[in-house]
């Protein structure tokens, strides 16, 4: 309780400049005015018709006026103390992760000192990518020859990590040899026709060129169109093999990241969650306890007690 007492302020504290008024309020009611008084040949006619004079009897009524005054500005300024802290809870992005499930991710990529497949790779830094946004909402979408639904849009991140846990989405059969990135592109695209949040991504991965299905570039316009941008991971490949990665990404506002280890691949999904919150950062909300009706309270029971006194105790009869 203490703790929060500490965090007293004023909302609007400008208010409290008119309490510049009470004392001048004061001074001007203080001034001394033209004594009254009445011609008598002697003072001694008076002596004893009255007790001593209170000179100072209307002190408190005055001073109880000053106090309500000054109770009801200091309301006005907003007083109040915090009572902690929240999160403005704002609507998640989407994401889907377009996938490549080929028969070559399951080649393998350094991993420290040892080597651990792509797929198993990529199944680790989403999983840390998906632990660390629990606002958003998650796609998956696979691709080779063929592409296929692997999971809808979805809160459940756990489900996210298990979809990917299933090693057999990598060992899909196909009806042909070859990736088709455009298409992979373009099944993430359909997760998201309906998709309403204020941010719509598609993270896409592969370790091969496109060489099936719809062409990459033409699936990258059809993402910018819909205001969707695409960042691309290059799994393991050269630089002039990822070319067209780039040119996706670059074409749709995106990012892209060549990747070569398993510790690269992790923080290449660190850098585009950087990326995404730059753009959609969540607010704390301060959480106050508002004073001004004790305030307004306390200056009513003075003007109260006040009015009691000057009709009973206080009261002067002229």
């Amino acid at each position: 309780m203490m703790e929060r007492l500490f965090t007293f302020q004023f909302a609007q504290p400008w208010w409290l400049l008119l309490l510049l008024l009470v004392p001048l309020r004061a001074w001007l009611r203080g001034r001394p005015g033209r004594a009254e008084g009445l011609p008598f040949s002697s003072l001694g006619l008076l002596l004893g018709l009255g007790g001593v004079i209170h000179r100072n009897r209307g002190r408190f009524r005055w001073a109880a006026g000053d106090v309500a005054v000054a109770l009801m500005i200091a309301a006005m300024a907003c007083p109040r103390v915090e009572r902690g802290s929240g999160n403005d809870r704002k609507e998640g992005i989407d994401i889907v992760f377009s996938v490549d499930t080929s028969g070559s991710m399951g080649a393998g990529i350094d991993y420290r000192n040892t080597r651990m497949s792509k797929a198993e790779a990529l199944r680790l830094a989403i999983n840390d990518f998906v632990d660390g946004r629990p606002d958003d909402r998650f796609g998956m979408v696979g691709f080779a020859y063929d592409t296929w639904l692997m999971s809808p849009l979805t809160l459940d991140g756990g489900w996210i990590k298990e979809v990917l846990e299933n090693k057999k989405q990598y060992q899909r059969g196909t009806t042909g040899e070859g990736t088709a990135v455009g298409s992979g592109i373009l099944a993430g695209l359909e997760l998201l026709k309906n998709a309403r949040g204020p941010s719509r991504i598609i993270v896409l991965a592969t370790d091969g060129e496109s060489n099936a299905g719809v062409a990459p570039m033409e699936a990258a316009e059809a993402a910018r169109k819909e205001g969707v941008r695409i960042y691309s991971l290059g799994l393991g490949m050269g630089s002039a093999a990822a070319t067209f990665l780039k040119q996706i990404s670059d074409r749709t506002n995106g990012a892209f990241f060549n990747v070569t280890s398993s510790a690269g691949l992790r923080e290449a999904y660190r850098q585009i969650d950087r990326l995404e919150r730059s753009k959609f950062e969540q607010k704390t909300l301060r959480l106050y306890t508002e004073l001004h009706p004790w305030f307004i309270m306390a200056a009513l029971a003075i003007l109260l007690l006040e009015f009691i006194a000057l009709h009973t105790f206080r009261m002067r009869i002229p």
